[in-house]
C-alpha cells in the first residue's frame, strides 16, 4: 500500500469498507491531531467532524491518547444491556467500556481512533446496504429494545485475565489485591521521565510473576533511563521474592523475611532506593504514607545489585 497522509470524514471510519478493513487489521491508523474547521473560497468558515488517516508511523507514539479504563461491569450489570440480535453488551461511549467485562462489547465507530491494547477489534455491526467480507461485518444494524443502533465496533479483550475470578472476589470483598492495567501505568510515568532518568526504582507491593509494573519498568528500562529496578511481594504462600533489573538481566532471590512493605528488608531497600512507585494495598495508605516518612536508618542501607 502506498504510504499516505490524508484528512477523512469521521464516518468513513465505518462505512468505508477498505478503511475499516484496514484499521482493523492494524495498517491504517487516525492521526495526533482533528482539523477542527475548514476555510470555504468566499472565506467563511466551516467545521466538519474530520481526523487525519494515514499508514505513516510517527515519531511519538506515546503522543496519542490513552484512554484509561474505570468503569466496572461487576458493580453495576444494568448500565451494560444485551444487543437484541447479537451476542455483545452495548457501550454507548468509549470511556464507559468496563475494564472488567472479557466478552464482545459493541462500541461507537470513534473506538477507532484510539483503539485499546490488550483488545482485538472482531468486526462490526452496520446498515443492512453494506456490502462487504463477512469476516469484517458480523451483522446488520445492530439493535437494542427495538430500536435501530447507529454502526457499532465489536471488541473483546485479547487474552482473559487470568486472576479475573479472584480479583472479582477481592473486589466483593473489599480486598486489596487489584492489578493495574500497562496503559494506566504508562500514562502516568511518561509525564515524569526527566524525574525517573538514572534513578532507582522499588515497587514494593509487585509480584514479578503478576504486576504489570514489573513487566513494564522491565521493558521500559532503557527509554526510561533508568539506573535500577527492584520489586519484592509479600508471602502469599508460596514464598516472599525479590526480583532486581539492572538493564542487562533479570535476578530474582528468596527473602528471608514475610515480604511485608515494613519489614526489615523491605524498609532498607525503600530507604536505599530513589523513588517507590506502586499500586499500595488501600487499606492500609496511612501506614504505607508513614512508612515512606520515615527516616532512613544510614547503617542498614541496601547497596543496588551489580
Amino acid at each position: 500500500m502506498k504510504k499516505f497522509l490524508l484528512i477523512c470524514s469521521k464516518s468513513s471510519m465505518g462505512y468505508v469498507t477498505d478503511t475499516f478493513r484496514d484499521m482493523k487489521d492494524g495498517e491504517v491508523r487516525t492521526g495526533y491531531t482533528k482539523p477542527k474547521s475548514f476555510t470555504r473560497p468566499d472565506g467563511t468558515e466551516k467545521s466538519v467532524a474530520s481526523l487525519w488517516l494515514t499508514n505513516l508511523k510517527g515519531d511519538d507514539e506515546k503522543a496519542r491518547k490513552t484512554t484509561t479504563l474505570i468503569k466496572s461491569y461487576s458493580e453495576d450489570p444494568t448500565a451494560y444491556p444485551k444487543l437484541d440480535n447479537y451476542d455483545a453488551i452495548e457501550v454507548g461511549r468509549v470511556k464507559d467500556i468496563p475494564y472488567d467485562y472479557e466478552g464482545p462489547m459493541a462500541v461507537p465507530v470513534t473506538y477507532l481512533e484510539n483503539p485499546l491494547p490488550g483488545y482485538k477489534t472482531l468486526g462490526m455491526l452496520t446498515g443492512e446496504h453494506t456490502v462487504i467480507d463477512g469476516v469484517y461485518v458480523l451483522g446488520h444494524q445492530g439493535r437494542l429494545n427495538g430500536k435501530n443502533l447507529f454502526t457499532r465496533i465489536i471488541i473483546q479483550k485479547e487474552t482473559p485475565m487470568a486472576k479475573n475470578e479472584k480479583l472479582k472476589k477481592a473486589r466483593k470483598a473489599k480486598d486489596d489485591e487489584f492489578y493495574t492495567h500497562d496503559n494506566d501505568i504508562a500514562a502516568e510515568v511518561s509525564h515524569y521521565r526527566r524525574a525517573l532518568k538514572g534513578r532507582w526504582i522499588y515497587s514494593p507491593f509487585s509480584d514479578y510473576r503478576y504486576s504489570k509494573f514489573v513487566a513494564y519498568f522491565t521493558e521500559h528500562f532503557h527509554e526510561l533511563d533508568l539506573k535500577h529496578y527492584t520489586a519484592t511481594c509479600f508471602d502469599n504462600g508460596d514464598g516472599a521474592w525479590r526480583y532486581d533489573f539492572d538493564g542487562q538481566k533479570a535476578t530474582v532471590t528468596k527473602l528471608d523475611g514475610n515480604g511485608s512493605f515494613d519489614s526489615a528488608e523491605c524498609t532498607a531497600i525503600k530507604d536505599a532506593c530513589d523513588f517507590v512507585i506502586d499500586n499500595q494495598p488501600f487499606s492500609l495508605h496511612h501506614e504505607i504514607r508513614a512508612w515512606l516518612a520515615s527516616a532512613p536508618d544510614k547503617t542498614k542501607l541496601v547497596k543496588q545489585t551489580a
